[in-house]
């Protein structure tokens, strides 16, 4: 969409949001809201301290493979990227005129922000309109004046800005403002040119003013390619009209809890998010942040104050030693609780006849802390290289060690520990996995798909690698039902697998292979999976899903291009069992 197009959206301003956008109509599900260019792209600072990086391409670079531009003698790769326009017709001229030498004073962790402020300044200049229309973003000035962060960061670009123009040609309120801009309003985006790594710095005009929500309803995509890097907002799910249009500005935050979620948005983005999910202690019931009470048997720990990162948390376990959690680790707790989230009169963290217990803000802390530690947390990464086989196992006790002990079932951590083990599993190969390990990937699958429905509805990244693996592990299951002419019958239920699986070690300890012996016959199929025509309805769905959400991005994440090209193959996979179906119940109706 250009800006000459109809627009989908009004601005309308708050004391508390600022400018944001408004549907000023009903919006469908994956329409596009804004697609717009970036008003200046530049280097970040985010990759390796002290690493250089070309002021061309953006490529991070070593100190030894470095080279040095003919006519500034600032980083670049090559010839090819000292003629590139952004640096050429910028700071290379200004580096040359004013004999600007490679490093500044201060490099860490300012350097690049430093040329980054110098491009958008010389858009006073070059194009007003753009100068315009930067101009007019947030810069969060108030917060930032009282945080010594930004304080002692702007001293820092204030010094290096003194080296480009010893004669004092610029306007240190300027430098300041577009340093707030860059810190309220940039986008990021770590991608690769030519397999190397490269992180880009860009601001958009439109974009910048989209409010964050941490259930949003829209989400961004760029064209990474080398001569484009278009940002597309698109609707996750359908936006009635009138309704705010929202995105989260850091999509990796929306599967942590909102302690992990409040501390780098009030230390970076300088705001803290009152949206339902962040004043719900629960997270939408789904209990995502919760720890065990240490007194009590039934008890979750919760911030009294979820938007408060000081906030002691309590005990949930009230009305007499009942706790209002009640869910399995299979499913969310209570999704549907219509509760009112207001901290004030929100009776399910405050206890009554039943547990008492209340834990500073610093021992949350630590119990967090220590558990990450333990799993080794990283925070997900779906692109990320598979888990080494060997670490499957430690990893599987960390969940049965922690699960309901000490953190919640649906914890953040879990989750994590989940995907790990997926990607594990997926790795390794779903044909080689006993039939209980089966059964306990898709119910791992299962699990985490239903949370996402409270945390991530709609279409995003991390609800499609959860629908790839989910329909190859049930394609996987379909696959040996056929080999094993297997008929649904009295069969254990998911939640006894295990325990039914362990009675015979001949079934349990089995692992099939796709090319084993027809004769082999299994009984740990669960009633949850036994039903063939259910599984491939689901399958259908999630290709539709992958097909859709695929269709419509242009993505350079080492793990979504794969699941591209298996998409195919699947489905064929699916039409041939979905006409085997549809034979054997025609024959059962004839008899």
């Amino acid at each position: 969409m250009s800006e000459s197009e109809d627009a989908l959206y009004e601005v309308q301003w708050s004391q508390e949001l600022g400018r944001y956008l408004v549907a000023v109509r009903d919006i469908k599900a994956r329409e596009i809201i804004i697609r717009e260019d970036p008003l200046m792209s530049g280097p970040t600072d985010r990759g390796p301290k002290d690493v250089p990086v070309c002021l061309g391409c953006c490529n991070i670079m070593s100190e030894d493979s470095m080279t040095r531009c003919t006519n500034c003698h600032w980083p670049v790769c090559n010839e090819d990227c000292e003629k590139l326009p952004l640096h050429a017709e910028n700071e290379c001229q200004i580096f040359h005129k004013n004999r600007v030498v490679y490093p500044p004073p201060f490099r860490s962790p300012i350097i690049h922000k430093c040329v980054f402020i110098l491009r958008c300044l010389l858009l006073k200049s070059k194009n007003l309109t753009s100068w315009e229309k930067l101009n007019a973003m947030a810069d969060n000035g108030e917060e930032r004046r009282n945080k010594p962060i930004c304080i002692n960061s702007d001293k820092k670009i204030m010094e290096n800005f003194r080296k480009f123009f010893p004669n004092g040609d610029f306007s240190e309120e300027d430098v300041i403002r577009i340093s707030g801009i860059v810190d309220v309003n940039a986008h990021s985006f770590p991608i690769r040119i030519n397999d190397r790594p490269t992180s880009v710095c860009n601001l958009y005009s439109r974009t910048s003013l989209m409010a964050h929500s941490c259930i949003p309803n829209a989400s961004w995509s760029a064209d990474k390619s080398l001569s484009s890097l278009t940002l597309t907002i698109r609707a996750n799910v359908p936006i009635s009209k009138g309704e705010m249009i929202s995105v989260a500005y850091v999509e990796g935050q929306l599967l942590v809890c909102t302690l992990q979620r409040l501390i780098p948005n009030e230390i970076n983005g300088m705001f803290i998010c009152r949206c339902p999910r962040c004043l719900d202690p629960t997270e939408n019931s789904t209990y995502i942040g919760a720890l065990k009470c240490p007194s009590c048997e039934h008890g979750y720990l919760l911030p009294i104050d979820p938007v408060d990162s000081f906030s002691s948390w309590k005990c949930d376990n009230g009305n007499n030693g009942t706790s209002c959690c009640t869910s399995s680790a299979t499913s969310v707790a209570n999704i549907n609780r219509s509760d009112d989230t207001n901290v004030e009169n929100d009776d399910r963290i405050r206890s009554k006849d039943g547990c008492s217990v209340v834990l500073d803000d610093e021992t949350i802390m630590e119990m967090i802390e220590e558990a990450e530690m333990m799993c080794g947390y990283t925070k997900m990464d779906f692109g990320s290289d598979s888990v080494p086989e060997e670490s499957l196992s430690l990893l599987k006790e960390f969940v049965e060690e922690y699960s309901g002990k000490i953190l919640h079932p649906n914890h953040y951590i879990l989750q994590e520990v989940d995907v790990r083990i997926l990607k594990g599993e997926f790795a390794k190969g779903l044909r080689v996995l006993s039939d209980v390990e089966l059964i306990q990937f898709l119910e791992r699958c299962e699990r985490l798909f239903t949370l996402s429905n409270a945390l991530t509805p709609g279409y995003c990244e991390y609800r499609a690698f959860l629908q790839f693996h989910f329909s190859q592990g049930l394609l996987s299951l379909e696959k040996r039902k056929k080999k094993r002419n297997f008929v649904p019958g009295n069969l254990p239920t998911s939640k006894n697998t295990r325990e039914e699986g362990e009675k015979d070690a001949n079934v349990t300890n089995h692992v099939h292979h796709d090319d084993e012996d027809d004769s082999v016959v299994s009984t740990v199929f669960t009633r949850k999976f036994e039903s063939s025509l259910d599984n491939l309805n689901k399958v259908m769905e999630m290709l539709t899903y992958l097909l859709t959400y695929f269709e419509e991005i242009n993505s350079t994440h080492k793990l979504l291009e794969p699941i591209k090209d298996t998409i195919t193959d699947t489905e064929k996979k699916l039409k041939r069992l979905l006409k085997q179906e549809a034979k054997e119940s025609s024959s059962s109706t004839q008899k």
